[in-house]
């Protein structure tokens, strides 16, 4: 969402690139092998909103999202928030919120709760390809009936207070870090640290930290609309196998193979 402050100049900055959605969902060929070279080296980039209307309508669902966390956040004391489930520290997977519009046979009521699947799925399946893995391989564990962490969170910076130092109170940026201009009707999508692990490093997943808004934008509060999409709770965190992805050493295979939960 645009901010009517606009972002300051002489930041460094780093140039993402752009990956049209559109093109993606149409399967065109030189748009899938550029997302997986960026999936091999940075693994930012902007994903395009704005090019097809299932973009449009997930930009604006977000939207939605962003202006409930503005509506909610700010007047809602510590106490309150401290009283919403989380989950628990032993990482049970917390089961209290059902998605209205999956009906009982987890056939979709309202095809727009689906939209966000759709995306990530021929992300998925693109990566599956290049990665020469067996077919479903990825998206077999990213099934919408199975338990997860996926999550959709809107976090809150609040503006600094003028006098105040911008980084007494918040988590300031690493000394070599660039900043990344948002940029409307467009997310910016980085590769998990499960992925990483799932193809032993052969894609990656890139550093980032998110901060209070730099410059005359620190005046204001600052939203961030987030949703994590992970493996099902009992994946085994092993590399696959694939000519393309490099097996354990000794070492390694030595150590027991933990799930995704744990």
């Amino acid at each position: 969402m645009s901010s009517p402050i606009p972002f300051p100049n002489g930041l460094p900055m780093i140039d993402l690139p752009r990956v049209s959605l559109s093109n993606l969902l149409r399967h065109d060929e030189k748009e899938l092998d550029k997302l997986f070279d960026i999936c091999l080296s940075t693994s930012f980039f902007y994903l395009n909103l704005q090019d097809c209307p299932k973009g449009e309508q997930l930009w604006n669902q977000a939207v939605k999202v962003c202006n409930l966390g503005k509506a909610t956040l700010p007047v809602l004391d510590i106490e309150t928030k401290l009283s919403y489930k989380s989950r628990e520290t032993t990482g049970v997977f917390d089961l209290g919120y059902k998605c209205p519009s999956i009906s009982k046979n987890s056939e979709p009521k309202f095809s727009k709760a689906f939209n966000k699947n759709e995306v990530c799925h021929v992300m998925l399946r693109t990566l599956e390809t290049q990665l020469q893995l067996e077919p479903g391989a990825l998206m077999s564990l990213h099934r919408r009936e199975d338990p997860s962490y996926n999550f959709l969170r809107v976090l809150q910076y609040p503006a600094t207070a003028p006098g105040d130092n911008p980084n007494a109170a918040k988590f300031p940026p690493h000394r070599n870090s660039c900043w990344v201009e948002p940029v409307n009707s467009h997310v910016i999508v980085n590769i998990s640290d499960a992925l990483a692990v799932l193809t032993n490093e052969v894609l990656h997943s890139g550093f980032h930290r998110v901060i209070g808004a730099p410059g005359d934008q620190a005046k204001l509060d600052k939203y961030s609309v987030l949703l994590g999409y992970r493996p099902v709770l009992n994946t085994p965190m092993k590399p696959f196998t694939s000519p393309l992805i490099p097996q354990l050493s000794e070492e390694q295979s030595s150590d027991p193979v933990q799930t995704y939960q744990e």
